[in-house]
């Protein structure tokens, strides 16, 4: 099950570089129909980073804070939210104030996506999940640049822009279904999650007492006396 968690994280960071990226995109024909000189335009673009990064601070205290899930999934809604009213623009302002909502929706991405790593997939696994979402991270300018430039050609930059809002929000769909919640399963215990490498994580007090490499560990009585070089008495270490 949290094969798919990675997943869809990393079709949440592809999403994001997308969205972020479609304004670049359509600077030919946007600056054109609507008027806008170069120095406007320079201004949009880095306007998404006025909130994006000091708001990468505010991303991790959410994710710390509250449930990292939800504030994924209600990133994910804002940013997408501000992506497709970027169609319905008609001038500079409004062009400016989304790109800073695009900006605080997206700063909760990365801060969440690392701790749902930490709490879904054991140590052992993390460098591979890494890997799967770095791939997210590269796909979305690649396909969000092709897809992107070839979409506006054809149906125009308005289009796209609401076309890939909406769409964006599909993707709370399979997070809400089973990504989110991936433990709420009839007979499983709440606490205990499926684990990237298999099993469940965190191990529960009888997978720590079991032997690692070889040995055992210091949580039965035997591992416990060889660690003291002294044998137990009535289930209680010697006192010094």
């Amino acid at each position: 099950m949290s094969h798919r968690i990675v997943v869809l994280l990393a079709l949440a960071i592809l999403i994001n570089y997308v969205d972020r990226g479609n304004l670049a995109v359509a600077a030919p024909i946007l600056t054109r129909e609507l008027a806008l000189t170069n120095s406007q335009f320079g201004v949009l673009l880095s306007a998404f980073f006025w909130t994006y990064a000091p708001a990468q601070i505010l991303g991790g205290w959410l994710s710390d804070r509250f449930d990292t899930r939800v504030v994924l999934a209600g990133g994910l809604t804002l940013w997408s939210i501000a992506t497709g009213l970027t169609g319905l623009a008609q001038g500079f302002t409004t062009l400016l104030l989304l790109r800073v909502l695009l900006g605080l929706g997206e700063c909760v991405t990365f801060p969440s996506c690392v701790r749902l790593l930490a709490q879904h997939t054991p140590e052992h696994v993390r460098g591979s999940a890494n890997g799967i979402l770095a791939a997210g991270q590269a796909l979305g300018p690649t396909l969000g640049t092709l897809l992107g430039g070839l979409l506006m050609a054809r149906f125009g930059w308005r289009a796209v822009f609401i076309g890939s809002g909406v769409g964006s929000l599909l993707w709370l769909w399979p997070w809400t279904a089973f990504g989110a919640c991936p433990w709420r399963l009839p007979g499983v215990d709440r606490s205990r999650r499926p684990s990237l490498g298999g099993g469940v994580w965190p191990p529960d007090s009888a997978d720590r007492a079991r032997p690692v490499g070889g040995r055992r560990t210091g949580t039965d009585r035997e591992g416990l006396s060889s660690v003291t070089g002294e044998p137990l008495r009535d289930g209680r270490a010697p006192r010094r």
